[in-house]
């Protein structure tokens, strides 16, 4: 995060993407006079929704943010709104992820999934990260976790190309 900060500091970055404990912990201090923050992402809840941080209450959700440019219209068949979701969903599903091997095991698998899901029930563990990072962990269930990155590759052939031409159009010399 450092290098991003400096680089909007010498005015050579205009934009830029941090987790919720990088920006509390870090950007919102050193940036605070320098950069306005528009909305914060979140990962997809079980309810398919997408939850506010209870570390940023008073910062709009990505999906109040469009609504409030796009005069409220319902985000479901939005097809800029769900391109944006297709491309940033991954990488909120993937943000520090614990991972095993293709051919792990199952009943490793699920130890491993019960460990996490007992660290996120530890009352101790969850204040020294709250502590230690400032925010309050967003914990998703392994069972959770997957069938997350299972949806993510149901994206619609449609929202597929499009971005695959956007990003080949922003990104030619």
């Amino acid at each position: 995060m450092k290098e991003v900060e400096t680089a909007i500091l010498q005015n050579t970055g205009q934009m830029a993407n941090t987790s919720l404990s990088g920006w509390i912990g870090s950007a919102a201090v050193s940036l605070k006079d320098v950069v306005i923050p528009l909305w914060q992402l979140a990962p997809r809840g079980r309810d398919g929704g997408y939850p506010r941080s209870r570390s940023m209450p008073d910062l709009a959700t990505f999906e109040e943010f469009y609504a409030s440019v796009t005069g409220g219209k319902p985000l479901k068949d939005d097809f800029r709104y769900q391109a944006m979701r297709a491309a940033s969903d991954p990488q909120l599903a993937m943000f520090r992820v614990a991972v095993l091997p293709p051919k792990a095991p199952a009943d490793l698998v699920a130890t491993m999934r019960a460990g996490f899901d007992e660290l996120w029930k530890d009352q101790d563990f969850l204040k020294d990260y709250a502590r230690v990072l400032a925010v309050e962990p967003v914990m998703i269930s392994g069972t959770d976790g997957q069938k997350i990155l299972t949806d993510l590759a149901t994206v619609p052939r449609k929202i597929k190309d499009f971005l695959v031409d956007y990003t080949n159009k922003v990104t030619e010399k």
